[in-house]
């Protein structure tokens, strides 16, 4: 974990907002156990092994050991919240899996969890894909602001962990249909990070103390490579 905040000590300050892509943090034994546990096929009942009891019982914990929880420093270290903690309760997050055709327009998240009226700070994704052609698409697009800037494509290979700041600015998505074969999936767990309190400037008009829900946004081209929004040299 040493070496994820030497590599990312930039995390703060990365355009269009803090987000960190790192491979390699992930034991192969564990991908592996996740792969036949989270099977790559569509029709596989909630993204579970038939007739599986519990879905990802085995090996959630050493996801959470291995990456990004409240027992590691990485979390507040990296995003300099000193107070963050997990979801206990995976509200909206957990397995996800899209299917062909599938797709997730671009939009910043839910602002608060209702539970603990907790504010969302942090979104981790570890994707589950091996062996992912890019013209299977279901790249994750990172946009600015305005969105007319489209500051990152970051393809969803096996084990690849992606950190970033959660605001009402921070829009991402794969908006493009999936185009993997119908035998694929894009495949990946999420996790989400809140605290207790957050900066006035990561809020609509500076009003954070008003709930709402997802914040789906048309960015200024129809395509992240289209070359008035595209502002990245390659795919990562």
């Amino acid at each position: 974990l040493d070496e994820v905040l030497v590599l990312n000590k930039d995390y703060k300050t990365r355009y269009p907002f803090p987000h960190m892509v790192h491979d390699g943090l992930f034991p192969p034994h564990i991908l592996a156990a996740v792969d036949r546990e989270i099977p790559d096929n569509p029709n596989a009942v909630n993204g579970c092994v038939t007739n599986s009891s519990v879905c990802f019982s085995s090996n959630k914990s050493e996801y959470r050991k291995n990456g990004f929880n409240d027992d590691s420093k990485i979390g507040p270290e990296l995003t300099r919240i000193p107070d963050i903690v997990p979801d206990p309760h995976y509200f909206g997050a957990g397995i996800h899996q899209t299917l062909p055709g599938g797709f997730l327009q671009i939009h910043a998240d839910f602002n608060r969890y209702p539970r603990y009226n907790w504010f969302r700070r942090v979104n981790v994704f570890i994707f589950l894909n091996p062996n992912w052609d890019d013209n299977y698409g279901g790249h994750l697009e990172l946009w600015d602001r305005e969105v007319k800037d489209c500051a990152a494509m970051i393809r969803p290979s096996m084990g690849r962990l992606i950190v970033f700041s959660s605001t009402d600015f921070s829009y991402h998505g794969h908006p493009e249909p999936l185009q993997a074969p119908a035998t694929r999936s894009r495949r990946s767990l999420a996790l989400y990070y809140y605290s207790m309190s957050r900066p006035k400037e990561e809020c609509v008009e500076q009003n954070c103390e008003s709930d709402h829900s997802t914040l789906w946004q048309t960015p200024k081209c129809s395509s992240c490579l289209d070359p008035a929004c595209r502002k990245f040299n390659h795919i990562i």
